[in-house]
């Protein structure tokens, strides 16, 4: 029988290449739970990273690109490989069948190099801001959480079939917990930093739910339409969407 905490570390160790020494049961149907909850130790690492650049007085480029690096080398580098995949494969002219043998194929194609390029540009351009909205990771999980709740897997195989009986439930409410629990953070964070906590939660609030709109429309749009259902690449192209959009909505929609 499967318990909760299967769920979480399935999503975890899905999510994440730091190693855990832990026995479990993948639960992957029910891991959707858990799949934003996932993007606050992600959130942490960045504002770790971010911090202590910036206390040894270092460059904001160079602070954001330790940042950056950290996160993706424990958390995005298969969510990258997803927004690759999927660039070549929907970008492109081609049948279904000929999309879902570009998402297996290893090679990367000028599609690939081109939607990399400008979302890993775009992210370290926004994280060399002064005031980073480091909570971003959480939009980007949430948005990839949502994807299977609106389409069914695309193949027999891999992660997506593996979704196969997704919770949906769970996997709504495991994402507006974990988006609440963001926004109280960041009402706390400007509290004892001596700012308003109201209007700092209602920008975190918009700020989220931006990032998981720029992360989920796209990505069901894409592979609803390509492919008729969605992949595991489809969930790291909502991931990467998802913080870029996030990202953007802080630096562009300001507040009074």
């Amino acid at each position: 029988m499967k318990r909760p905490i299967d769920g979480f570390l399935t999503a975890l160790t899905t999510l994440c290449r730091v190693p855990l020494r832990v026995r479990f049961e993948p639960d992957y149907p029910g891991m959707g739970a858990y799949l934003a909850a996932v993007g606050l130790p992600a959130a942490l690492l960045v504002l770790a990273v971010l911090s202590a650049a910036r206390l040894a007085g270092a460059d904001p480029f160079l602070a954001a690109l330790a940042a950056l690096s950290a996160q993706y080398f424990a958390f995005n580098l298969f969510h990258l490989d997803g927004l690759l995949d999927s660039a070549d494969a929907l970008l492109g002219q081609g049948s279904r069948e000929e999309r879902l043998r570009i998402l297996r194929d290893p090679r990367l194609g000028s599609f690939a190099f081109f939607a990399g390029f400008v979302v890993l540009a775009a992210k370290l351009h926004l994280l060399g801001a002064q005031s980073v909205f480091w909570l971003y990771p959480v939009a980007g999980r949430a948005a990839a959480a949502l994807v299977p709740c609106a389409l069914e897997p695309a193949r027999a195989e891999g992660l997506g079939a593996a979704l196969a009986g997704y919770k949906r439930g769970a996997a709504l409410a495991g994402s507006a917990a974990a988006l609440a629990v963001s926004v109280g953070i960041a009402a706390g964070a400007a509290y004892f930093s001596g700012q308003a906590a109201g209007p700092a939660a209602v920008r975190a609030a918009v700020w989220l739910a931006c990032g998981v709109l720029a992360g989920f429309l796209p990505a069901v749009l894409a592979f609803g339409r390509g492919l008729g259902g969605f992949s595991g690449d489809a969930l790291g192209l909502a991931v990467e969407l998802g913080e870029l959009g996030c990202l953007a909505a802080a630096a562009s929609i300001v507040f009074d």
